[in-house]
């Protein structure tokens, strides 16, 4: 018998539906799976990145070899019935094509993934628009930036529990509240870390940086100090337990507890709320405020 009148006409059209079923569709599943796994299941740590890898590569092993041997079997049944082999030699071609680029997508994939976990060793985290963390793992430096604000203790103590093993804090911030100044301060103390800033730190953050030890400045840094005072602009009642005098006295202690002078302390707070004393790095280091 003639092979080309074995098969019906209507049996083409589901023949390439079957290709694009068992063989099509799922390199499609296998390409979208490296592109939808790639970034989130790496953000956790290391067992994430393992399991991200794991999903890139074993359904491959699965679907691959089973699709291929469809397609093989869809190529030799239609040289079969038609006795073409142009038909067969496209859907044989398409198998090492369809491999090559899933395993360009896997490497791709699996490098994204490796890439993106490295960049942990710099993590940034903004718990507030106010203020933003960060960790660099290579330096071992934390950062923070921005306004020292209410609840920036709390969040800054829990970055810490999530990104151990840094020894330095770094600081850039005009301050804020003195309240969480000082748990900054006594942060610094608890986890043994040096301080230092590389560009302001003025008022509350002032008291941050003098839990550090050692304390350090950058050639550009400057150290700001002034009066305590309430800022009743933003503010529609008076704060009856707030007492600015009080609390300057308080981290006046504090200063003297993390060996800064006495003639430097006398100094420090006669610039107005409103305006602000930058020392000169000699001033800071004679008076110990900084490390020499």
């Amino acid at each position: 018998s003639n092979p080309v009148t074995d098969e019906s006409d209507s049996d083409i059209p589901r023949f390439w539906r079957d290709i694009g079923r068992d063989f099509l569709l799922p390199v499609f599943f296998l390409v979208a799976l490296d592109l939808l796994v790639a970034i989130p299941l790496v953000r956790g740590g290391q067992i994430t990145l393992i399991a991200g890898i794991i999903l890139v590569l074993l359904p491959k092993l699965i679907l691959l070899p089973w699709a291929g041997a469809r397609l093989l079997d869809f190529a030799e049944r239609h040289h079969l019935r038609y006795a073409m082999s142009g038909v067969k030699i496209s859907l044989l071609s398409a198998l090492p094509v369809a491999v090559l680029v899933l395993l360009v997508c896997a490497i791709e994939s699996i490098q994204t993934m490796v890439f993106i976990r490295q960049e942990q060793d710099r993590v940034v985290v903004i718990p507030d628009p106010k203020y933003l963390f960060a960790y660099d793992r290579e330096r071992r430096n934390y950062t923070i930036e921005g306004e020292i604000d209410f609840g920036i203790t709390r969040d800054f103590r829990a970055f810490l529990a999530g990104h151990p093993g840094g020894n330095r804090l770094v600081l850039d911030s005009p301050g804020g509240s003195i309240y969480e100044g000082r748990g900054l301060r006594r942060i610094a103390i608890d986890h043994d870390l040096a301080t230092h800033v590389d560009a302001t730190c003025s008022s509350a953050c002032v008291i941050a940086f003098l839990g550090g030890t050692p304390r350090t400045l950058g050639t550009e840094a400057r150290l700001g100090f002034h009066q305590y005072a309430v800022d009743y602009s933003n503010l529609r009642h008076e704060l009856p337990f707030y007492d600015p005098a009080s609390e300057q006295e308080h981290d006046i202690e504090l200063m003297r507890e993390s060996g800064v002078s006495e003639a430097f302390l006398e100094r420090a707070f006669h610039a107005p709320h409103s305006g602000i004393w930058y020392p000169s790095f000699a001033e800071l280091a004679e008076a110990g405020v900084i490390t020499p």
